[in-house]
Parts: C-alpha cells; structure tokens; sequence
C-alpha cells in the first residue's frame, strides 16, 4: 500500500528521541503517524504541541508493559488500518548508572518492559506488518556481546533460540540479582546493558523466525548515538564507547532511525543487524 494508508508507529513517543521521531516522520513519512504512550495525559498533549507546529499524528495510549494494552492497540490497527507499515520500538525505561534503586528493582523493571514487554509488541504486531514493513527497535551499542562476561556469551548466541529461551535466559539474571549471587556469576551490575544484550539478541531471533520472509520485512536494532536526553544521564561516565563524535540532539538523532525505519520497497540490507550512523555494528563485538 502506498500514500494515506500507510500507517507508522512510534512507542514512547511523547518525549525526548520518541517525540522527535514522530514529528520526523510526520514531516517526511507520506501516511498515517501514530504517537503512543504510556501516560495518556502526557501522549496527547505531546500531540497537541505537535499539532501548533503544523503537524497531524494521533495519538494511541499504549503501556508495553501491560498484555491488554498492547493487545488493545493491535486491534485498533487492524480494525481502522487492517495493517502496519512501519514501527519504531523505541518506549523504554532507563536507569542512571549510579541509581540509589536496588540493583533488583531495576532489573526486574528493565527486563520485564524493555525486553519482555517489547518481545509481546513484536508478536502482537508481526502479524499486522505489511509487504515491505519496517521494525527498528530501539537499542544501544551496549547491545554488543563485548559488553558481558565471556562466560555468559553462549547464553546469548541466538542460533535456534526462541523468544522464549531468551526471555527465560534474561529472568536468570534478574533472579541472580535478587539473590546476590549476579556478580559470581558473572553478571554486569548494571541492568541496562544486559536489556541492550538482549533487545539486539531479540533482534536477530526474530529475523530468524521469519525464514523466507515472503513479505521481504527489515528488523533490526539501532543505536542513535549519543544524544541529549534525559535518558542519557545514565551513559555520562560510558560516552567514551561512541567515540570522538559530538552529541546530537534529538531531532538529530531521529534523522538515522527513521532512514532505517523507511529503507525502501526491494532493500535487502540490514535485516537482523544492530545499526548505528548508517552502518552495522558487530553483535560479537
């Protein structure tokens, strides 16, 4: 399908790189955007700001963490568009590196919603994913093997895995860091690296899955760089892994994720690869 309806769709959307995406692809992207959020109050009235710029996306509330809400949304895209051409997975939470959160609280909140939450988007909208639709989610350079323990890096070698096994591998860790036990084994004592690990390890056990992949979709990660966020408070002492580049602002940042999001009708390249400037970052690292 092509023009009005064509649809896309931005999670986390009412703030920060989320918001900047929509208002990109509101601008570049010839069809129906959708801004979702958490917090409705906070979705519509980033809407609203967007309308006073000339703009047009709708807003749909959706909580990743929560099966009904996600379930909620896929029937409303397929009652009103009977489809999808592109998503951006990009609703996340974060925490600072140095958060005075128990180091289980964060666990369980990062691997619940950022990774187990967006696995439930993925199957709930896969099936609604038009020819040629786009899936980027949203992930960092932390989502490289390099970053944990040798030990742990077969656990993490998608070959056969299924969404399953790695939800059932990344509850390992959560439950090592209610019992203390994380560090012996060889955990990070930060969970957003092990919720970057596993989003790009879903990544490519979803390509996997596709097989002949007879609607030719691209899914893969992207990494936007370093960017001015409120998010990026917890990567100040890391910023180092992106190298000499200077930091972007959201609007800049979006720039590359929605080229990714929009590659078009034919592309074959990148399918199951994490993305960063443009180019593929090596998940063995």
């Amino acid at each position: 399908m092509s023009g009005s309806w064509r649809v896309a769709v931005v999670t986390g959307g009412n703030r920060g790189i989320g918001r900047s995406l929509v208002r990109n692809l509101c601008q570049t992207f010839d069809g129906t955007v959708y801004l979702t959020a958490r917090n409705e109050e906070r979705g519509k009235k980033a809407v609203q700001d967007l309308k006073t710029q000339g703009l047009n996306p709708r807003f749909h509330q959706l909580d990743i963490d929560s099966r009904d809400s996600i379930c909620d949304f896929a029937k409303h895209l397929k009652e009103t568009h009977d489809g999808v051409d592109v998503v951006i997975a990009n609703g996340a939470v974060s925490y600072e590196k140095n958060s005075p959160i128990p180091l289980e609280e964060q666990s369980e909140a990062n691997i619940r919603i950022n990774n187990i939450g967006n696995a439930n988007l993925y199957q709930a909208l896969e099936p609604l994913l038009r020819q040629d639709g786009r899936y980027v989610i949203v992930s960092s350079r932390f989502g490289q093997l390099t970053n944990i323990s040798e030990k742990l890096r077969p656990k993490f070698q998608t070959d056969n895995m299924s969404i399953d096994q790695l939800n059932c591998v990344l509850s390992e860790y959560v439950t090592s860091t209610k019992d203390g036990s994380y560090k012996d084994k060889g955990w990070p004592d930060w969970p957003n690296v092990m919720s970057q690990v596993g989003r790009v390890a879903l990544t490519r056990i979803i390509v996997q899955s596709l097989k002949d992949n007879p609607r030719r979709l691209l899914v893969n990660a992207s990494c936007p760089g370093w960017t001015v966020t409120d998010a990026a408070r917890s990567y100040l002492d890391v910023r180092g892994m992106f190298g000499d580049v200077k930091a972007k602002n959201p609007d800049e940042a979006a720039v590359d994720l929605v080229w990714l999001a929009t590659l078009p009708a034919g592309t074959t390249s990148p399918h199951g690869e994490l993305v960063q400037y443009r180019k593929i970052v090596s998940y063995e690292g």
